[in-house]
């Protein structure tokens, strides 16, 4: 009995080992992480909620002026524009320093704002197996 494959493990280990997979993923996975993101920041989804006290100081701040209103971590817009998918670490999102205590609840109340939402999951799956697949397939 004889079997031929069309099916290379060793090819798609090698893909999945190489920069442009690695690149691609990336862009895959992480591009949408940061759109969703500056969406659930925007929509005042960010729990805990801004502190009352954190709030007045906002309203009377004379500068930055803050452009968030109630929405917590969306006060001068600066974390917001700062997410952006990292060029020097894989899978890295880049973003200023308070981003980072937030996260981490450094002396500040912690706030996972970094979100996937499941419809780019699904998509970001799909890329990543067909690449994969694509990458096995023997010629």
């Amino acid at each position: 009995m004889k079997f031929k494959s069309n099916f290379s493990f060793a090819r798609m280990l090698r893909r999945a080992e190489s920069k442009a997979f690695q690149k691609k993923t990336s862009e895959s996975i992480v591009n949408p992480m940061v759109t969703d993101s500056k969406e659930f920041i925007k929509s005042n989804k960010v729990t805990p909620a801004t502190s009352a006290k954190t709030l007045k100081e906002r309203r009377e701040r004379k500068s930055p002026k803050s452009i968030g209103g109630n929405t917590t971590l969306y006060d001068t817009g600066k974390l917001y524009k700062s997410l952006k998918r990292s060029k020097s670490v894989p899978y890295g999102i880049d973003m200023v320093s308070y981003g980072k205590r937030h996260l981490e609840g450094d002396d500040v109340p912690q706030r996972n704002f970094l979100t996937l939402s499941e419809k780019s999951e699904n998509e970001a799956s799909k890329k990543i197996v067909d690449t994969l697949v694509e990458a096995s397939m023997t010629k």
